[in-house]
């Protein structure tokens, strides 16, 4: 392939035609047209989205489809101010968001004219605008590059339209139907900036107004694409002039840069009309998510930003649950950057690195990386990756930018071929591992929708064998596997069984008890769950198992009366180690009862001694050593909390401490929320009460509440507590026992609003707060809480849940009643209520189940 040297005109010049082929093969002459043949190399990068993506086709709906198709679905069933209500105010009203994106809508409303509730033609629109995505890639980078040799560009352009096709990182995009907010924004934005280079090498208004209307499109589907007048004006000042490093031009840099910015007016104008229609419609600039989440993601945004990991994320984006990390294919994709990067040391060396170039790509880079400077981050599965859409674009574009731009300085033919060919090999093999782990990593996209219509059928089985007056509570519901997401929430499984999505609605049917909108996934609010299972119109309590893909029905014993408030533990305490297994035996466990003798299988592992009644003293204990609780029968609807008393000789290596149980149901193995392989609480352990003494002067205090976890309940009888201890020299731990929520918490139920299926209250008028905290020794009256607006206490750190407090009311009696008023909730939306007991010195106990109501 033969290229140009020193070649510098502007864009609209053709790239000079390199010496005609010699006489020979038809073969080979075939061979270097399709080299240059624009047609042969987008039915390539179509071949390669089919081979990673077209699974996707298969899959069902996933977490927010169905509140956003349902949303499409009133418009077409009696509520079409709800298409308007998009155009001048927020996005379907959500309360956790402030975006406006009416056009992301209308993507939707264009689908569900045609395809209804039917996924295939959802996921169908997501892969085209994908494609449009790689081919205007191409197309793009074939404009930028149309000064090299014909050869180079094709080779340039198709590189890096094939690293963007086959990025494991648009999973999330292509795989999730509201995920393609990137991929339609991309297109249009894509769309509009070849539409203005076109006008740059051949000036037409045309044109400009195409590019200008793609531009407003780009930013009524998302705020992504409000970095392109910038990038236009980039290309007007760094190509329109002459190529690479030129010098050509004989303008100023002044004038250069006016001329740019003149060039990308329509775009600028645009801009700012776009600003001023959006704070009409939301009243802020800026938006995005609020509350809680919103809170969150600017107080960690920086954190994320210099977390290595996300990078490292980003370059190899292998997800954790799928692939080990040395895997063959992560050290084949390490050999072919290794090559890439040799590859680019000898071009810097040998000065063929254009200046111009990088400074354009960092340009394009900087433009889609700053509208989700909250939003950055990449997480172990590849959680996040599709804000990374925008990003991987330049990313794409660099490396082939300066492996295959033609040399403009001396350099030896026959090394520049073999660097050329070693350039193209080293992106070949790049693009060959990407390519199969794309495959991998969206094939778990599609098996977790592929469990979501099996959540759907079997939930719709389950209540055709119910008695109509008979109402379900489920626990379970899959949230994600392997990095993709399943059922959102509660309001989201209430979406799922409701119109379009089925024929015969049966949302009343089910009970949640997920979070509300996003939240930890493993909580559940105990006292409603207990309440709900004793009552007559209660058919009983379903787990979601995904080894069965089913539900199976829990085995909980609501008969039990009169148990006692406290169940201690003072004898039978079984130590539960994991150690290096010695030459003699090669299990990783030992145990051994307290009354007989016991010898660790690793030096330096703990020993133990009785300290008293109710307590053990253990010594040298290494990260992994623990107390084990055997032969119990513990019913978990009795009992809430795990409590203990712990001292050290010595400060903790770690300040928290975990309870993990077994039961003697099955079902525990079977439905692993989150693929975790055991249910465990945590807890930070309580400040000794003088920290300047020594640690040894007094105990800390722990209290696990096992029952805030939904695993307790579908464990069956509780047969064996295990206790994870912090690594320390010595530990006396005693006064183990199991307490009900009534000796340490206040119970909080509400009256005057009735819950709905997802348990969330809508306040429409004042409701009345019933508190009793009499059980709790010491109690002399308790305070409520009411959050801000769309805050959850359970998603802020222990430190920080005092800033989500926005109202605070006391009683002074342990048991009463408290009247809140529409006026108590600030705003509108979410709002988390609980309450806590108060005692001679100030808050004892732990906090109330809170109720969410919504305004």
């Amino acid at each position: 392939m033969n290229d140009v040297k020193d070649v510098s005109f502007p864009l609209s010049a053709q790239a000079p035609a390199g010496p005609g082929t010699r006489a020979g093969s038809r073969w080979i002459s075939l061979g270097r047209k399709l080299t240059v043949c624009w047609q042969t190399h987008c039915l390539i990068l179509l071949l390669l989205v089919v081979a990673c993506f077209s699974r996707t086709l298969t899959s069902y709906f996933l977490a927010d489809d169905f509140g956003e198709i349902a949303y499409v679905s009133h418009i077409f069933h009696g509520q079409p101010d709800l298409l308007l209500k998009n155009f001048t105010g927020n996005y379907m009203q959500i309360q956790s968001m402030s975006v406006y994106r009416p056009w992301l809508l209308m993507t939707l409303v264009f689908d569900f004219l045609i395809w209804g509730g039917n996924a295939f033609g959802y996921y169908l629109t997501n892969l085209l605008y994908f494609s449009g995505d790689v081919l205007l890639i191409y197309f793009t980078l074939r404009k930028l590059t149309s000064l090299w040799s014909p050869g180079r560009s094709s080779l340039a352009a198709t590189s890096a339209a094939a690293l963007f096709a086959c990025s494991p990182l648009h999973c999330e995009s292509i795989s999730w139907v509201v995920g393609r907010v990137d991929a339609a924004c991309c297109f249009y934005y894509l769309s509009s900036f070849y539409l203005f280079l076109r006008a740059l090498s051949k000036p037409s208004r045309g044109i400009i107004a195409s590019g200008t209307l793609c531009f407003v499109l780009a930013l009524l589907v998302k705020e992504m694409a409000i970095g392109l007048p910038l990038l236009v004006s980039a290309a007007a000042f760094f190509f329109a002039h002459g190529a690479d490093d030129s010098k050509s031009d004989h303008a100023s840099l002044k004038e250069r840069l006016f001329a740019s910015l003149r060039f990308a007016l329509p775009l600028w104008l645009a801009t700012l009309a776009y600003f001023g229609m959006r704070y009409l419609a939301l009243g802020t600039l800026l938006g995005g998510y609020t509350g809680a989440i919103g809170e969150a993601q600017s107080a960690a945004a920086l954190s994320r930003w210099l977390d290595p990991d996300c990078f490292r994320r980003f370059l190899f984006p292998f997800a954790h649950s799928l692939f080990a990390e040395h895997c063959l294919w992560a050290n084949w994709l390490t050999a072919s950057y290794l090559v890439i990067s040799a590859v680019i040391c000898l071009r810097v060396l040998a000065g063929e690195i254009s200046y111009k170039w990088l400074a354009f790509v960092f340009i394009w880079a900087a433009t889609a990386s700053a509208p989700i400077y909250r939003l950055w981050g990449i997480g172990q599965d590849l959680e996040g990756a599709r804000f990374a859409f925008f990003l991987t674009v330049p990313v794409s574009v660099l490396l082939p930018v300066l492996l295959f731009r033609p040399a403009r300085r001396h350099m030896s033919p026959v090394l520049e071929h073999r660097l050329l060919a070693l350039s193209a090999l080293s992106i070949a093999s790049a693009i060959l591992v990407l390519a199969r782990t794309a495959y991998a990593t969206n094939l778990a996209w599609v098996h977790a929708g592929k469990e979501v219509r099996a959540v759907a059928t079997q939930a719709a089985a389950l209540a055709k064998q119910t008695p109509l007056n008979k109402r379900i509570l489920l626990l379970g519901i899959p949230k994600q596997h392997c990095g993709a997401h399943m059922i959102l929430n509660g309001e989201t499984f209430q979406f799922m069984l409701s119109s379009p999505f089925t024929d015969t609605p049966l949302a009343g049917r089910f009970l949640t008890f997920d979070p509300v909108l996003f939240g930890w996934s493993q909580s559940i609010n105990a006292t409603r769950f207990k309440d709900l299972l004793s009552r007559s119109d209660t058919a009983g309590a379903y787990v979601w198992t995904d080894t069965r893909r089913g539900f199976s029905a829990l085995s909980l014993n609501c008969g039990q009366t009169n148990t006692p408030t406290y169940v201690s533990f003072p004898t039978g305490i079984v130590i539960r180690q994991k150690t290096q297994p010695s030459d003699s035996d090669t299990s990783d466990s030992q145990e051994g009862s307290l009354t007989n003798t016991w010898q660790p299988h690793a030096q330096g592992h703990a020993t133990y001694n009785l300290a008293g009644a109710n307590s053990i003293c253990l010594q040298n204990i290494l990260e992994g050593d623990g107390l084990q609780l055997s032969n119990l029968a513990i019913n978990p609807l009795q009992y809430d909390f795990l409590e203990l008393d712990i001292k050290s000789t010595a400060p903790l290596c770690r300040q928290t401490i975990k309870a993990s149980w077994k039961g003697a149901s099955d079902l525990e193995e079977s439905c692993l929320e989150d693929r975790q392989d055991n249910a465990c609480a945590t807890t930070a352990l309580e400040p000794i009460a003088n920290e300047s003494s020594p640690a040894g002067k007094s105990f800390r205090h722990a209290r696990l509440r096992l029952s805030g976890y939904w695993k307790w309940f579908t464990a069956g009888t509780i047969k064996e507590l295990t206790l994870a201890l912090p690594a320390a020299c010595q530990l006396e731990i005693g006064n183990i026992r199991l307490v009900a929520a009534r000796a340490v918490a206040p119970r909080l139920t509400q009256s005057g609003a009735t819950a709905i299926a997802t348990g969330v209250c809508p306040i429409l008028q004042p409701i009345t707060m019933d508190i009793d905290a009499s059980g709790i020794e010491g109690a002399r009256g308790v305070k409520l809480e009411i959050s801000r607006a769309n805050f959850f206490f359970d998603r802020q750190a222990q430190s920080q849940q005092a800033e989500a407090v926005a109202k605070t009311i006391y009683l002074w009696q342990p048991s009463g009643k408290i009247v809140l008023s529409p006026d108590h909730f600030k705003g509108t939306g979410y709002f988390e209520i609980r309450v806590r007991a108060l005692g001679a010195k100030g808050d004892i106990g732990e906090y109330s189940d809170s109720i969410i109501v919504l305004k």
